[in-house]
């Protein structure tokens, strides 16, 4: 009898000492199972996107603009995120890099001097934020980015059309001339493009270059005159001689050009030397 009560003891004490073993061996392995999931990739951008909202060069921007665009397309590529977390950080990066693009842009705009390359570079740019899109199709940038851009872009169009129009120097007219010179003062005034130096210089010359163009338009009906051999009397008089003596007249009285007329005195001496020839070779 009592050996079979110390077997029972034996028993319960075994069974005992391994209760506690598992009990021990479950609370040093097994994990807590009220553990927080933490996000690393959202802690990720989060990190990189407070570093990019604090960057004010261009260039630095540019560059983590790229590797935070990457890491955006990658992490929603691979699921890492979802539609709202990208959405969220790619309206912040593009409104961070928004502002340092637009400040770059209108600084270039503010120089005398606008490379082309520059200008397409800048243009580029510009275009391709503001075409970014969100996961739902949406624009990703602001609505001030947008009003800046297509400000931006205004202005190199007039700038490139002015500078176009400061290389047409024809005469076509008096009122056209007119016409032209007031636009050109309009242009080299206009805001941003006034300060371009060349384009300013070549507006400003315009006047100069339209006067001599018409003063070689008045030449060539002056010059006209010399071909009486060729024409009758009659067409000679009633057509040639005032049409040139009309073409010196308008020239004389024009004010459009200032004091950059080249003076006309050489043109109505030969014009008299001409008809007088005319005149001797009809026998008058």
């Amino acid at each position: 009898m009592k050996t079979s009560f110390k077997i029972l003891l034996l028993v319960l004490f075994s069974i005992g000492a391994i209760a506690g073993v598992l009990v021990f061996a479950k609370t040093r392995v097994a994990p807590p199972s009220n553990l927080e999931l933490v996000d690393q990739y959202s802690i990720n951008l989060e990190s990189e996107a407070k570093s990019f909202d604090n960057i004010k060069d261009f260039s630095e921007s540019k560059e983590a603009y790229v590797r935070m665009d990457d890491r955006l397309r990658r992490f929603l590529n691979e699921n890492a995120i979802d539609s709202k977390v990208s959405d969220e950080y790619r309206k912040r990066i593009d409104e961070s890099y928004g502002k340092v693009l637009k400040s770059y842009s209108f600084d270039l705009l503010q120089k005398s001097v606008w490379p082309e390359e520059k200008l397409n570079e800048m243009l580029t740019m510009l275009s391709s934020l503001r075409a970014d899109k969100l996961t739902t199709g949406e624009n990703a940038v602001t609505e001030d980015f947008i009003t800046s851009a297509d400000k931006i872009n205004n202005i190199v169009g007039v700038y490139r059309t002015a500078l176009r129009f400061s290389k047409n120097v024809s005469f076509n007219g008096v009122n056209d001339a007119s016409s032209r010179i007031q636009k050109a003062k309009s242009y080299s005034t206009a805001e941003y493009l006034k300060n371009n130096t060349a384009l300013v210089n070549a507006l400003d010359i315009l006047p100069s270059r339209i006067a001599r163009s018409h003063y070689g338009y008045v030449s060539n009906l002056v010059n006209a005159l010399g071909n009486y051999s060729d024409i009758t009397k009659d067409y000679y008089m009633n057509t040639l001689i005032p049409r040139a003596d009309n073409a010196i007249t308008e020239y004389k009285n024009t004010k459009i050009y200032g004091g950059n007329k080249p003076n006309i005195s050489d043109l109505e001496n030969r014009a008299i030397s001409l008809v007088t020839s005319a005149m001797n070779y009809y026998g008058d």
